[in-house]
């Protein structure tokens, strides 16, 4: 008697916080079903709105309302793209939310390889996925989509990523220069819905 293969397992991580990111994790899961039928189960996670501590887990709303005022919104992504803010807001996230998304992960079941396509599903998730890691004594991938097109804020890139697929070679740039190694850039476009 034959036994059948289990699919592989796939965590999208992403935030319902404009930007298409939940567009690109279905068009993600659409293509991967288009090219390998029935090989893949897909979850696709919002991960802060489901375990992050407060205010974090209120992204969505919060997104909305800064998308309404522009230069609060503005000076939330440039006051966080400088290094002497964004290393800190890091560790604190890191600090707040390793354990919550190691148990998140752990709670999604056995994850073959965890996908991020939004840029603040990189740093924390990575050091909690670390733990996974250690704590099963298996490797588990995890990539990054860059969703964004040219203004591609720091916080996509984590050097800890395994691969990290960009939109065009301006975006890789901006991963070498934040630190991911030139080898696991791979320049691919965006990833677009069939419907």
């Amino acid at each position: 008697k034959k036994r059948k293969k289990r699919k592989k397992r796939i965590l999208i991580l992403m935030s319902d916080t404009g930007g298409g990111h939940r567009a690109s994790a279905q068009a993600l899961a659409q293509a991967l079903e288009r090219l390998y039928p029935g090989e893949f189960e897909i979850d696709i996670y919002d991960i802060w709105t489901a375990v992050g501590r407060w205010p974090l887990n209120h992204f969505v709303a919060c997104y909305s309302y800064l998308g309404r005022r522009p230069w609060l919104w503005r000076g939330l992504w440039y006051g966080t793209a400088v290094w002497a803010t964004r290393v800190p807001i890091r560790t604190w996230h890191d600090v707040q939310h390793r354990w919550r998304f190691k148990r998140a992960l752990l709670e999604r079941g056995d994850v073959d390889c965890v996908v991020s396509v939004h840029p603040l599903c990189q740093h924390v998730p990575l050091s909690s996925l670390a733990l996974v890691r250690a704590e099963q004594k298996r490797p588990i991938p995890f990539v990054t989509v860059v969703t964004d097109l040219g203004s591609a804020h720091p916080m996509w890139f984590d050097a800890r990523a395994d691969r990290v697929f960009v939109p065009n070679k301006r975006v890789a740039r901006l991963a070498e220069f934040h630190g991911v190694p030139k080898k696991n850039i791979i320049e691919h476009g965006l990833p677009l819905r069939s419907d």
